[in-house]
Protein backbone atom coordinates (compact mmCIF):
# COMPACT_ATOMS: atom_id res chain seq x y z
CA UNK A 1 0.00 0.00 0.00
CA UNK A 2 2.88 2.38 0.81
CA UNK A 3 4.62 2.09 -2.39
CA UNK A 4 1.70 2.23 -4.26
CA UNK A 5 0.61 5.86 -2.76
CA UNK A 6 3.85 6.51 -3.44
CA UNK A 7 4.03 5.70 -7.15
CA UNK A 8 0.33 6.79 -7.92
CA UNK A 9 1.44 10.05 -6.45
CA UNK A 10 4.63 10.14 -8.70
CA UNK A 11 2.28 9.70 -11.77
CA UNK A 12 -0.07 12.95 -10.59
CA UNK A 13 2.76 15.64 -9.78
CA UNK A 14 4.53 14.40 -13.15
CA UNK A 15 1.29 15.21 -15.13
CA UNK A 16 1.39 18.33 -14.07
CA UNK A 17 4.97 19.62 -12.63
CA UNK A 18 6.23 20.24 -16.51
CA UNK A 19 3.19 21.86 -17.68
CA UNK A 20 2.89 24.85 -14.81
CA UNK A 21 5.31 27.55 -15.85
CA UNK A 22 3.11 27.60 -19.45
CA UNK A 23 -0.25 27.30 -17.87
CA UNK A 24 0.23 30.62 -15.72
CA UNK A 25 2.51 32.47 -18.32
CA UNK A 26 0.65 31.09 -21.42
CA UNK A 27 -2.70 30.28 -20.53
CA UNK A 28 -3.52 32.74 -18.19
CA UNK A 29 -1.39 35.19 -19.31
CA UNK A 30 0.45 36.00 -16.45
CA UNK A 31 3.71 38.28 -16.35
CA UNK A 32 6.65 35.84 -16.83
CA UNK A 33 8.03 37.31 -13.07
CA UNK A 34 4.56 36.57 -11.76
CA UNK A 35 4.38 32.93 -13.05
CA UNK A 36 7.90 32.12 -11.85
CA UNK A 37 7.32 33.51 -8.24
CA UNK A 38 4.14 31.61 -8.23
CA UNK A 39 5.87 28.48 -8.84
CA UNK A 40 8.38 29.28 -6.00
CA UNK A 41 5.38 29.85 -3.82
CA UNK A 42 5.46 25.69 -3.16
CA UNK A 43 9.41 25.80 -2.06
CA UNK A 44 8.91 28.71 0.00
CA UNK A 45 6.22 27.17 2.21
CA UNK A 46 8.15 24.37 2.39
CA UNK A 47 10.78 25.83 4.69
CA UNK A 48 7.60 25.94 7.64
CA UNK A 49 5.87 22.83 6.29
CA UNK A 50 8.73 20.29 6.61
CA UNK A 51 9.17 21.06 10.76
CA UNK A 52 5.38 21.28 10.70
CA UNK A 53 5.08 17.76 8.97
CA UNK A 54 7.80 16.06 11.43
CA UNK A 55 5.96 17.53 14.97
CA UNK A 56 2.67 16.45 13.32
CA UNK A 57 3.93 12.71 12.50
CA UNK A 58 4.97 12.60 16.19
CA UNK A 59 2.07 14.07 17.56
CA UNK A 60 -0.57 12.59 15.93
CA UNK A 61 1.27 10.05 13.94
CA UNK A 62 2.54 9.58 10.56
CA UNK A 63 -0.03 7.96 8.38
CA UNK A 64 -2.48 10.60 9.93
CA UNK A 65 -0.10 13.25 8.96
CA UNK A 66 0.66 11.87 5.39
CA UNK A 67 -2.95 11.66 4.76
CA UNK A 68 -4.12 14.85 5.51
CA UNK A 69 -1.16 16.29 3.54
CA UNK A 70 -2.27 14.32 0.62
CA UNK A 71 -5.71 15.83 1.04
CA UNK A 72 -4.69 19.79 1.24
CA UNK A 73 -2.18 19.03 -1.76
CA UNK A 74 -5.23 17.45 -3.86
CA UNK A 75 -7.87 20.17 -2.93
CA UNK A 76 -5.14 22.69 -3.54
CA UNK A 77 -4.64 21.55 -7.13
CA UNK A 78 -7.81 20.13 -7.65
CA UNK A 79 -9.20 23.83 -8.26
CA UNK A 80 -6.21 25.10 -9.50
CA UNK A 81 -7.78 25.07 -13.07
CA UNK A 82 -10.74 27.36 -11.94
CA UNK A 83 -8.80 30.44 -10.45
CA UNK A 84 -7.69 33.25 -12.85
CA UNK A 85 -6.31 36.06 -10.90
CA UNK A 86 -2.70 35.73 -9.45
CA UNK A 87 -3.33 35.99 -5.88
CA UNK A 88 -5.91 32.70 -6.46
CA UNK A 89 -3.56 30.89 -8.18
CA UNK A 90 -0.65 31.53 -5.61
CA UNK A 91 -3.10 30.23 -2.31
CA UNK A 92 -3.48 27.21 -4.42
CA UNK A 93 0.15 26.46 -4.97
CA UNK A 94 0.39 27.65 -1.33
CA UNK A 95 -2.13 24.48 -0.19
CA UNK A 96 -0.46 22.46 -2.67
CA UNK A 97 2.93 22.83 -1.55
CA UNK A 98 2.11 22.81 2.31
CA UNK A 99 0.61 19.73 1.88
CA UNK A 100 3.55 17.92 0.25
CA UNK A 101 6.06 19.79 2.49
CA UNK A 102 3.76 17.80 5.57
CA UNK A 103 3.65 14.39 3.79
CA UNK A 104 7.39 13.94 2.48
CA UNK A 105 8.65 13.41 6.80
CA UNK A 106 5.28 11.90 7.51
CA UNK A 107 5.84 9.17 5.19
CA UNK A 108 9.57 9.08 5.77
CA UNK A 109 8.46 8.70 9.45
CA UNK A 110 4.87 5.77 8.42
CA UNK A 111 7.96 3.79 6.13
CA UNK A 112 10.39 3.29 10.04
CA UNK A 113 6.83 2.37 11.33
CA UNK A 114 6.15 -0.35 9.33
CA UNK A 115 9.52 -1.77 8.13
CA UNK A 116 12.39 -3.46 10.11
CA UNK A 117 15.66 -0.84 10.66
CA UNK A 118 17.89 -3.72 8.83
CA UNK A 119 15.77 -3.39 5.48
CA UNK A 120 15.40 0.38 5.55
CA UNK A 121 17.79 1.30 2.91
CA UNK A 122 15.97 -0.80 0.53
CA UNK A 123 12.77 0.52 0.99
CA UNK A 124 13.63 4.48 0.80
CA UNK A 125 15.36 2.85 -2.24
CA UNK A 126 12.72 1.84 -4.00
CA UNK A 127 10.63 4.60 -2.98
CA UNK A 128 13.03 6.96 -4.80
CA UNK A 129 12.91 4.40 -7.89
CA UNK A 130 9.07 4.35 -8.12
CA UNK A 131 8.76 7.71 -7.27
CA UNK A 132 11.07 8.93 -9.91
CA UNK A 133 9.45 5.91 -12.67
CA UNK A 134 6.09 7.60 -11.75
CA UNK A 135 6.83 11.59 -12.80
CA UNK A 136 8.11 9.90 -15.92
CA UNK A 137 5.21 8.28 -16.74
CA UNK A 138 3.23 11.05 -15.67
CA UNK A 139 5.68 13.40 -17.80
CA UNK A 140 4.85 11.52 -20.75
CA UNK A 141 0.91 11.73 -20.34
CA UNK A 142 1.40 15.13 -20.28
CA UNK A 143 3.09 15.35 -23.63
CA UNK A 144 1.21 13.23 -25.50
CA UNK A 145 -2.08 15.22 -24.18
CA UNK A 146 -0.60 18.15 -24.96
CA UNK A 147 -0.06 16.83 -28.88
CA UNK A 148 -3.76 16.04 -29.27
CA UNK A 149 -6.00 18.72 -26.83
CA UNK A 150 -3.71 21.80 -25.75
CA UNK A 151 -6.97 23.76 -25.16
CA UNK A 152 -8.44 21.68 -22.48
CA UNK A 153 -5.54 19.59 -21.65
CA UNK A 154 -4.38 21.93 -18.20
CA UNK A 155 -7.51 21.38 -16.21
CA UNK A 156 -7.38 17.63 -16.88
CA UNK A 157 -4.32 17.17 -15.62
CA UNK A 158 -5.07 19.32 -12.77
CA UNK A 159 -7.67 17.01 -12.15
CA UNK A 160 -5.65 14.06 -12.53
CA UNK A 161 -3.31 15.41 -9.98
CA UNK A 162 -6.06 15.87 -7.82
CA UNK A 163 -7.20 12.35 -7.78
CA UNK A 164 -3.83 11.14 -7.64
CA UNK A 165 -2.99 13.25 -4.37
CA UNK A 166 -7.08 11.49 -3.36
CA UNK A 167 -6.37 7.77 -3.72
CA UNK A 168 -2.46 8.14 -2.09
CA UNK A 169 -4.32 9.47 0.82
CA UNK A 170 -6.92 6.71 0.45
CA UNK A 171 -4.07 3.84 0.19
CA UNK A 172 -2.08 5.81 3.36
CA UNK A 173 -5.25 5.04 5.45
CA UNK A 174 -5.16 1.60 4.85
CA UNK A 175 -1.70 1.41 5.84
CA UNK A 176 -2.91 2.72 9.27
CA UNK A 177 -4.19 -0.34 10.07
CA UNK A 178 -1.32 -2.14 9.31
CA UNK A 179 0.42 -0.17 11.58
CA UNK A 180 -1.85 -0.38 14.33
CA UNK A 181 -1.66 -4.37 14.33
CA UNK A 182 2.16 -4.67 13.41
CA UNK A 183 5.08 -1.88 14.08
CA UNK A 184 8.58 -2.59 14.46
CA UNK A 185 8.70 0.31 16.62
CA UNK A 186 5.97 -0.83 19.33
CA UNK A 187 6.03 2.21 22.09
CA UNK A 188 3.36 4.92 21.17
CA UNK A 189 4.33 8.02 20.57
CA UNK A 190 2.58 9.69 24.04
CA UNK A 191 4.67 6.86 25.86
CA UNK A 192 7.77 7.87 24.39
CA UNK A 193 7.34 11.26 24.93
CA UNK A 194 6.21 11.14 28.28
CA UNK A 195 8.80 13.18 30.67
CA UNK A 196 11.11 13.50 27.75
CA UNK A 197 12.00 17.09 26.16
CA UNK A 198 10.80 17.20 22.79
CA UNK A 199 11.84 20.36 21.52
CA UNK A 200 13.98 21.17 18.16
CA UNK A 201 16.31 22.61 20.08
CA UNK A 202 17.51 18.83 20.43
CA UNK A 203 17.89 18.91 16.60
CA UNK A 204 20.54 21.79 17.17
CA UNK A 205 22.30 19.93 20.03
CA UNK A 206 23.01 17.08 17.87
CA UNK A 207 26.15 17.41 16.09
CA UNK A 208 26.13 14.26 14.61
CA UNK A 209 22.42 14.76 13.03
CA UNK A 210 23.74 18.57 12.25
CA UNK A 211 26.84 17.30 10.44
CA UNK A 212 24.52 15.07 8.57
CA UNK A 213 21.69 18.07 7.33
CA UNK A 214 24.82 20.66 6.36
CA UNK A 215 26.35 17.48 4.13
CA UNK A 216 23.31 17.00 3.12
CA UNK A 217 22.06 20.56 1.93
CA UNK A 218 25.39 20.56 0.27
CA UNK A 219 24.80 17.68 -1.61
CA UNK A 220 21.53 18.96 -2.71
CA UNK A 221 22.52 22.81 -3.41
CA UNK A 222 26.10 22.24 -5.26
CA UNK A 223 24.51 19.42 -7.23
CA UNK A 224 21.52 17.31 -7.17
CA UNK A 225 19.50 21.04 -8.18
CA UNK A 226 21.86 22.22 -10.48
CA UNK A 227 20.74 19.55 -12.96
CA UNK A 228 17.36 21.72 -13.54
CA UNK A 229 19.29 25.19 -12.89
CA UNK A 230 22.96 25.97 -12.82
CA UNK A 231 23.82 23.08 -15.41
CA UNK A 232 21.67 23.80 -18.05
CA UNK A 233 22.20 27.82 -17.93
CA UNK A 234 26.43 27.00 -18.03
CA UNK A 235 25.64 24.46 -21.33
CA UNK A 236 23.74 27.05 -23.08
CA UNK A 237 25.51 30.49 -22.57
CA UNK A 238 29.10 29.23 -22.21
CA UNK A 239 29.46 26.02 -23.91
CA UNK A 240 29.73 25.26 -27.94
CA UNK A 241 27.19 21.76 -27.17
CA UNK A 242 24.43 21.53 -29.63
CA UNK A 243 21.15 22.76 -28.35
CA UNK A 244 19.54 19.41 -27.51
CA UNK A 245 22.84 18.56 -24.81
CA UNK A 246 20.40 19.45 -21.97
CA UNK A 247 17.67 17.14 -22.46
CA UNK A 248 20.01 14.30 -23.22
CA UNK A 249 21.45 14.76 -20.63
CA UNK A 250 18.16 14.68 -18.14
CA UNK A 251 17.62 11.66 -20.46
CA UNK A 252 21.01 10.14 -19.47
CA UNK A 253 19.89 11.21 -15.33
CA UNK A 254 16.71 9.59 -15.31
CA UNK A 255 17.33 6.54 -17.67
CA UNK A 256 20.50 5.90 -15.45
CA UNK A 257 19.14 6.54 -12.17
CA UNK A 258 16.31 3.92 -12.67
CA UNK A 259 18.48 1.15 -13.82
CA UNK A 260 20.95 1.37 -11.68
CA UNK A 261 18.90 1.73 -8.69
CA UNK A 262 18.65 -1.58 -7.08
CA UNK A 263 22.25 -2.58 -8.19
CA UNK A 264 23.80 0.27 -5.87
CA UNK A 265 21.74 -0.88 -3.54
CA UNK A 266 22.92 -4.33 -3.83
CA UNK A 267 26.51 -2.91 -3.59
CA UNK A 268 26.42 -0.88 -0.42
CA UNK A 269 24.21 -4.06 1.26
CA UNK A 270 26.45 -4.44 4.41
CA UNK A 271 28.88 -1.77 3.84
CA UNK A 272 29.18 0.65 6.72
CA UNK A 273 27.15 4.42 7.08
CA UNK A 274 30.47 6.28 7.40
CA UNK A 275 31.67 4.59 3.81
CA UNK A 276 28.62 5.13 2.48
CA UNK A 277 28.42 8.71 3.24
CA UNK A 278 31.96 8.82 2.06
CA UNK A 279 31.27 7.27 -1.13
CA UNK A 280 28.20 10.07 -1.96
CA UNK A 281 30.05 12.66 -0.75
CA UNK A 282 33.26 11.51 -3.52
CA UNK A 283 30.49 10.02 -6.44
CA UNK A 284 29.18 13.79 -6.33
CA UNK A 285 32.41 15.59 -6.05
CA UNK A 286 32.62 14.86 -10.08
CA UNK A 287 29.80 15.92 -12.02
CA UNK A 288 30.70 19.27 -11.49
CA UNK A 289 34.45 18.78 -13.03
CA UNK A 290 33.10 16.46 -15.65
CA UNK A 291 30.89 19.33 -16.55
CA UNK A 292 33.73 21.83 -16.69
CA UNK A 293 35.56 19.11 -18.71
CA UNK A 294 32.54 18.98 -20.96
CA UNK A 295 32.15 22.67 -21.66
CA UNK A 296 36.08 22.79 -22.53
CA UNK A 297 35.63 19.96 -25.01
CA UNK A 298 32.76 21.14 -26.67
CA UNK A 299 30.60 20.20 -29.34
CA UNK A 300 29.66 16.27 -29.62
CA UNK A 301 32.35 14.94 -27.97
CA UNK A 302 31.52 17.61 -25.32
CA UNK A 303 28.10 16.61 -24.66
CA UNK A 304 29.32 12.93 -24.62
CA UNK A 305 31.00 13.90 -21.78
CA UNK A 306 27.88 16.00 -19.91
CA UNK A 307 26.34 12.30 -20.06
CA UNK A 308 29.25 10.89 -18.35
CA UNK A 309 28.25 13.50 -15.74
CA UNK A 310 24.75 13.36 -15.33
CA UNK A 311 24.87 9.25 -14.98
CA UNK A 312 27.53 9.86 -12.30
CA UNK A 313 25.01 12.21 -10.82
CA UNK A 314 22.17 9.56 -11.15
CA UNK A 315 24.23 7.36 -9.32
CA UNK A 316 25.10 9.52 -6.68
CA UNK A 317 21.44 10.12 -6.10
CA UNK A 318 21.06 6.51 -6.23
CA UNK A 319 24.06 6.28 -3.01
CA UNK A 320 21.91 8.73 -1.68
CA UNK A 321 18.54 7.16 -1.56
CA UNK A 322 20.43 3.96 -0.21
CA UNK A 323 22.30 5.61 2.61
CA UNK A 324 20.99 9.04 4.15
CA UNK A 325 17.15 8.60 5.06
CA UNK A 326 17.28 5.39 6.39
CA UNK A 327 20.71 5.98 8.18
CA UNK A 328 18.89 8.87 10.24
CA UNK A 329 15.31 7.28 10.98
CA UNK A 330 17.43 4.81 12.32
CA UNK A 331 19.42 7.10 14.65
CA UNK A 332 17.07 9.10 15.42
CA UNK A 333 15.21 8.72 19.29
CA UNK A 334 11.63 6.68 18.84
CA UNK A 335 9.89 9.49 20.13
CA UNK A 336 11.68 11.93 17.37
CA UNK A 337 11.56 10.46 14.42
CA UNK A 338 8.98 12.64 12.70
CA UNK A 339 10.78 15.52 13.73
CA UNK A 340 13.99 14.54 12.43
CA UNK A 341 12.60 13.45 9.35
CA UNK A 342 11.07 16.95 8.81
CA UNK A 343 14.20 18.32 9.52
CA UNK A 344 16.20 16.53 7.13
CA UNK A 345 13.94 16.83 3.86
CA UNK A 346 14.45 20.79 4.70
CA UNK A 347 17.95 20.66 4.05
CA UNK A 348 16.41 19.41 0.58
CA UNK A 349 14.32 22.60 0.32
CA UNK A 350 17.30 24.66 1.72
CA UNK A 351 19.58 23.33 -0.60
CA UNK A 352 17.20 23.77 -3.06
CA UNK A 353 16.44 27.31 -3.08
CA UNK A 354 19.99 27.69 -2.31
CA UNK A 355 21.51 26.30 -4.92
CA UNK A 356 19.82 27.74 -7.92
CA UNK A 357 20.46 31.36 -6.89
CA UNK A 358 24.53 30.76 -5.63
CA UNK A 359 25.03 29.66 -9.51
CA UNK A 360 22.97 32.14 -11.65
CA UNK A 361 24.88 34.92 -9.29
CA UNK A 362 27.91 33.38 -9.99
CA UNK A 363 27.76 32.77 -13.55
CA UNK A 364 26.31 36.29 -14.20
CA UNK A 365 29.47 37.14 -12.27
CA UNK A 366 31.39 34.97 -15.34
CA UNK A 367 33.09 32.92 -12.40
CA UNK A 368 31.72 29.20 -13.74
CA UNK A 369 34.94 27.91 -13.19
CA UNK A 370 35.22 29.12 -9.61
CA UNK A 371 31.90 27.73 -9.15
CA UNK A 372 32.27 24.37 -10.54
CA UNK A 373 35.56 23.38 -9.27
CA UNK A 374 34.65 24.75 -5.59
CA UNK A 375 31.37 23.15 -5.38
CA UNK A 376 33.55 19.90 -6.31
CA UNK A 377 36.11 20.70 -4.06
CA UNK A 378 33.17 21.39 -0.86
CA UNK A 379 31.86 17.97 -2.02
CA UNK A 380 35.40 16.34 -0.84
CA UNK A 381 35.66 18.58 2.24
CA UNK A 382 32.35 16.80 3.09
CA UNK A 383 33.50 13.44 2.48
CA UNK A 384 36.61 14.14 5.17
CA UNK A 385 33.73 15.46 8.01
CA UNK A 386 31.07 12.13 6.91
CA UNK A 387 30.99 10.04 10.32
CA UNK A 388 28.69 7.42 11.32
CA UNK A 389 25.72 8.08 13.64
CA UNK A 390 27.82 7.01 17.56
CA UNK A 391 25.80 5.06 19.80
CA UNK A 392 23.30 6.72 21.78
CA UNK A 393 22.20 6.00 25.16
CA UNK A 394 18.82 4.09 26.02
CA UNK A 395 15.36 6.03 26.15
CA UNK A 396 13.72 6.24 29.63
CA UNK A 397 11.21 3.28 28.52
CA UNK A 398 14.46 1.00 27.32
CA UNK A 399 14.24 2.08 23.68
CA UNK A 400 17.17 3.10 21.76
CA UNK A 401 17.96 5.89 18.79
CA UNK A 402 20.03 3.55 17.13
Amino acid sequence: MYLTSVGINGVGSGMTRPLLLIYFHGECHFPLSVATLIIAIGPLVSLVGNPIGGYLADRFGAAPSATCGYIAAGLGMGVMGTLSAPWQVMMCMAAVGFGISITTPARDTLLTEIVSPTQLPRYFSLTSLISQLGLGVGALIASVAMGTSPSSVFWIMFAGNCISYLLAAVFTLFVVRATRTESHFPESSKAATRGIATGFSILVQDRWFMRIWIINATAVALVFSQLSSGFPAYITTETTMPACAVSVAYLANTSIGAIMQLPVLKVMNGVSDELRLRTLCLVISAPCLLLLLAGELGGWLGMLVLMIAAAVMAVGENVHAATVPGMVSRAAPAHMRGRYAGALVLAYTVGSLIGPIMASLLLVQQASVHWLIGSSVMCIVCAAIAKAQPKRPASPNGATGA
